[in-house]
């Protein structure tokens, strides 16, 4: 798609002649950040897969809908561009490289958003790093981290990047919350 191409979309969509759905864009251009940065595809693509699995499975209790699932998505794809800096700290570079990069369809909250939830899909916790979330409202401090935890829970099933896991199910019982995993 060229700039005149979307520029003619993005008239039509003000005038209501067409509603475009971007994001399949959005989701290429996360997986091109991802390879620039030399992001593992198998893991990429597993830990996506358990995400979004996790966010679907969950959502009679997170009420979340499609945007977020996006967020989610793109999160997943591209939580591990900090390990081209530093693979033992990755969460903290995965931060400010988002911050610094363009995210194509996202607005600048969501981009920051996006950014959060790949900082604290590893060691460091939303409750004890809330220095980062200043300029976020209550709402979307909440989100990021109800979905940096949907992150944490898909990247730790393939924690040793082997692909070991394959599938697993989630399972509500009247006694609480439980996970059958198979492989």
């Amino acid at each position: 798609m060229t700039v005149l191409d979307g520029l003619i979309i993005q008239e039509a969509i003000k005038l209501g002649y067409k509603k475009y759905n971007f994001n399949d864009q959005i989701v290429t251009a996360a997986k091109n950040i991802a390879d620039r940065y030399n992001v593992e595809p198998k893991h990429r693509d597993l830990v996506t897969k358990f995400s979004l699995h996790l966010f679907d499975q969950l959502k009679p209790l997170h009420h979340l809908g499609k945007r977020e699932r996006l967020l989610l998505q793109v999160a997943a794809i591209v939580h591990d561009v900090g390990s081209y800096i530093d693979p033992h700290q990755h969460y903290l570079h995965s931060d400010y490289i988002l911050q610094a990069t363009e995210l194509m369809g996202l607005t600048d909250t969501e981009k920051r958003m996006v950014a959060l939830i790949s900082r604290y899909h590893s060691a460091q916790t939303p409750s004890k790093d809330i220095r980062h979330f200043g300029h976020l409202q209550v709402e979307q401090r909440l989100l990021v981290s109800k979905l940096s935890a949907i992150l944490r829970i898909a990247d730790a099933l393939d924690d040793g990047r082997k692909q070991k896991m394959i599938k697993f199910r989630f399972n509500s019982q009247s006694t609480g919350h439980h996970y059958l995993l198979c492989s």
